[in-house]
């Protein structure tokens, strides 16, 4: 569909299309139901349906405002680098967006009230607390001149969401305590471990040219493989404290060594499509990790 054809299209029929490039809501789903169903089994060992579905709504709902905040965030970059993404091309405009991350901030905010209500106070600051932060990254923090100069401590600022969300998730789960107890943050730390060695190892093309501001390019490959191996090594000793290690460990290693490889043996080749396929895996299994030891190592 051409973008004038994609203009005239009804407002619904064209955050669809928005949806389905930039963020499936099936995926998001998929991705924000690892959470929840991990902070259950490691906070109660059972799932509890309600709460399962109340959580992987409200994180669904954080994951796919973030995507769109991103992608006002970079809309100047994105004219420029890829204009063929829904703002620059005009499949949306930037007005509409922003009355639409007004609306759904004000919603996700009335959804903490109701998590509050529905089940406990806690729960209801733990999500509040999350929100907060969200909108803390879209105005960069109060420092985004700072922070651009500094792409890593960036990157890494933006996904400490992921171990806010961890709290959240196993308060809801039944642990009103969860703020004060460090499983909560260990989970944190596998799932911070999962984004960011994905964030980090999802765009491994040597060929790509320098606005595109991969880490690859930023810092080079061994930078790279030395800011990947911190990252494992946070998930690894998180793991190992919430009994993980058995179902992470070898993905974890595999990671390195591919990585590894690629940086030595094929610095300049096509190869790096493995790596990023094994990042993916090692994204959706850390997100999902204690659900997946409870059904394959339990």
């Amino acid at each position: 569909m051409g973008s004038e054809e994609e203009r005239k299209a009804s407002s619904f029929s064209r955050w669809m299309t928005f949806f389905r490039e930039r963020a499936p809501i099936v995926l998001f789903a998929f991705i924000a139901l690892g959470p929840m169903c991990s902070s259950q089994y490691l906070v109660t060992g059972q799932i509890a349906f309600g709460r399962l579905l109340a959580g992987t709504i409200g994180f669904m709902g954080v994951l796919l405002l973030v995507r769109v905040m991103d992608d006002v965030k970079d809309y100047d970059k994105d004219v420029e680098v890829h204009p063929d993404r829904p703002l620059p091309r005009g499949l949306l405009t930037v007005d509409e967006v922003l009355s639409a991350i007004t609306k759904a901030t004000v919603g996700l905010f009335g959804l903490a009230a109701f998590y509050a209500v529905a089940y406990g106070t806690a729960v209801g600051v733990a999500f509040g607390a999350l929100m907060v932060f969200v909108v803390m990254m879209y105005f960069e923090f109060g420092a985004g001149e700072w922070l651009d100069e500094r792409p890593l401590l960036y990157g890494l600022s933006h996904q400490f969401s992921v171990v806010i969300a961890a709290v959240f998730a196993c308060t809801l789960a039944g642990d009103e305590n969860a703020a004060w107890n460090l499983n909560a943050y260990y989970l944190g730390a596998v799932g911070l471990s999962g984004f960011f060695a994905y964030e980090v190892c999802r765009k491994l093309d040597p060929t790509l040219p320098a606005k595109k501001g991969t880490y690859l390019v930023i810092y080079g490959r061994w930078p790279v493989f030395v800011i990947v191996a911190a990252t494992v090594l946070m998930g690894g000793v998180a793991g190992v404290q919430v009994s993980l290690h058995r179902l992470l460990m070898p993905l974890q290693i595999t990671l390195l060594l591919s990585l590894f490889i690629l940086f030595s043996l094929f610095p300049n080749s096509r190869k790096f499509k493995i790596v990023e396929g094994i990042a993916v895996l090692y994204f959706l299994v850390h997100a999902w990790s204690v659900a997946l030891n409870q059904w394959l190592l339990a």
